[in-house]
């Protein structure tokens, strides 16, 4: 047998396994009902690191409804000139209540996020091991106010505070 008869016969088997394999999944359910309340644009004073903040959130439907695009501006300090923090993640429904997510920030960082969510609230975790591992709750305590929550995990596994905010629906 030639060197390419048996390229042919491994490439062949090779056909043969993927075209038994089940059919992945290639589109994503619709996003926008999963997160529907978070929707609108969201702002408020906060915290970071122990300095006054002001974060400004905008949850909106992305790509035909397939995704939640959350866009997040924090300007951090007491005094100009204020220290700017600007992100974006696309989140889409995975089963059972989890998000699926990818994070991109003006820190040149980006993240997967897997997320968690309940009826009032959306526990997202970023990190791969290779930086710092982080969570971000979103939790609804009205229905036009959200808590958010931002914590850095340590080498010790305990989970440390790092950002705290009370933001008001400005739009819907």
């Amino acid at each position: 047998m030639t060197r390419f008869n048996r390229l042919q016969s491994v490439a062949g088997v090779l056909l043969a396994i993927v075209a038994a394999l089940p059919v992945a999944r290639t589109q994503a359910q619709d996003a926008a009902p999963v997160l529907e309340h978070w929707l609108g644009e969201w702002r408020g004073p906060g915290t970071n690191s122990g300095a006054p903040a002001k974060l400004l959130l905008n949850w909106e439907r992305a790509l035909g409804g397939r995704f939640v695009r959350l866009t997040l501006v924090n300007e951090i300090g007491a005094q100009p000139p204020l220290q700017r923090f600007e992100g974006l993640a696309l989140y889409w429904p995975g089963i059972d209540n989890h998000l699926n997510g990818r994070w991109f920030d003006s820190h040149g960082s980006t993240h997967i996020l897997d997320g968690a969510l309940d009826a009032n609230s959306l526990t997202s975790e970023w990190g791969d091991g290779t930086i710092a591992r982080g969570r971000s709750t979103y939790r609804l305590l009205e229905q036009n106010v959200m808590e958010v929550i931002d914590e850095i995990k340590r080498t010790d596994g305990t989970w440390h505070e790092f950002g705290r905010y009370r933001l008001t629906r400005v739009t819907a």
